[in-house]
């Protein structure tokens, strides 16, 4: 609790504790900065958010062959049928997962994906931050 900068007392009565990390160093890849992070034992679960964009599958044959990441990022953002994604995904130590995931343009409540699968990849990783 002191770490984070509560008092004792708030740290009993409160249920969950949002902790927002800044933006990634530049070049970072987000399962190598993941790979750093520990949380010590009174902590029992995490959750992240994530922006992407993706491409549907049709445009998959249209790719550039031997774009570098960053060439392929600039590539998809301006590519006329990407579309912006927020993923949500929360861990608990015990092994318990769930996610969210919405595509920008259909911004609504009722348009949101759920269900444990869905980012499995990012569940994986935030499940990794628990392991000794």
């Amino acid at each position: 609790a002191a770490q984070l900068g509560l008092d004792d007392a708030a740290s009993t009565t409160a249920s969950l504790t949002p902790i927002e990390q800044e933006e990634l160093p530049a070049g970072t890849a987000l399962d190598d900065f993941l790979g750093t992070i520990a949380w010590p034992d009174a902590v029992v679960g995490c959750a992240m958010t994530v922006e992407r964009l993706m491409l549907p599958p049709s445009a998959e044959a249209s790719v550039p062959e031997g774009l570098s990441d960053k060439k392929l990022t600039q590539w998809v953002a301006k590519h006329p049928d990407r579309q912006e994604v927020r993923m949500t995904v929360a861990v608990l130590r015990d092994g318990a997962r769930d996610s969210a995931v919405r595509l920008r343009e259909k911004d609504s409540p009722t348009e949101v994906l759920t269900g444990a699968g869905l980012v499995p990849g990012l569940a994986e990783a935030l499940a990794a931050t628990f392991e000794s």
